[in-house]
């Protein structure tokens, strides 16, 4: 949920290491999640400062939608942004991948 303004954020893994590539989805009830993906914890340089502020701070306001929201599938990150150091830092980009069936 978003009580206060707060987002539930999911942390994936399997990101390259010091990277932290963030999406935020936003619900038609006002809930959000911020995703972020990146590398293995143990080996994450700073990007682990970042992870760390998401799950403390819940707010990822600046973070694009992904390109391609998951309704009904199981998910998947569109576009994305690249974090290095900080949020502040924003490069844009997209990954997206979609397939397309209608029944």
């Amino acid at each position: 949920g978003a009580a206060g303004g707060m987002c539930r954020v999911d942390v994936v893994r399997s990101g390259s290491a010091g990277s932290a590539d963030i999406t935020r989805q936003t619900f038609s009830d006002e809930s959000c999640v911020c995703t972020v993906t990146t590398g293995p914890a143990g080996n994450n340089g700073p990007a682990e400062t970042i992870v760390s502020n998401l799950l403390r701070d819940r707010e990822c306001e600046g973070a694009p939608a992904p390109a391609v929201e998951a309704s009904e599938a199981g998910g998947g990150i569109g576009t994305i942004i690249g974090v290095a150091a900080g949020i502040a830092g924003v490069g844009a980009g997209v990954g997206a991948s979609g397939n397309d069936s209608s029944g």
